[in-house]
């Protein structure tokens, strides 16, 4: 399953790369109490970020920007928490 996971996340890492993502969304959440986490390619001060959004309980968001170097680990935890993950890109899409 890991190596699925793996997989996954290269996937969400090339699209960063190629500046193709349009979405990300992860839900159906294994035990945490954030619904759904929604993210989006973005530049921020001239660097490429990917701009997350936490849907907390109450209607409460919170935000978190990633860049190219904490990707891949914070995008691996999510995989590992949500059962599902959509990614949305340029070029075609992944479940």
């Amino acid at each position: 399953m890991n190596e699925i996971k793996n997989s996954f996340v290269s996937l969400i890492s090339l699209a960063f790369k190629a500046e193709a993502i349009k979405k990300i969304i992860f839900s159906r959440p294994k035990s945490s109490e954030i619904t759904k986490v929604s993210a989006r390619l973005c530049a921020h001060r001239g660097r490429k970020i990917l701009a997350l959004e936490y849907f907390l309980p109450g209607n409460t968001v919170s935000h978190k920007n990633l860049t190219e170097d904490s990707l891949v680990d914070e995008i691996f935890l999510l995989v590992c928490e949500y059962r599902q993950v959509n990614l949305l890109t340029h070029l075609g899409d992944a479940e």
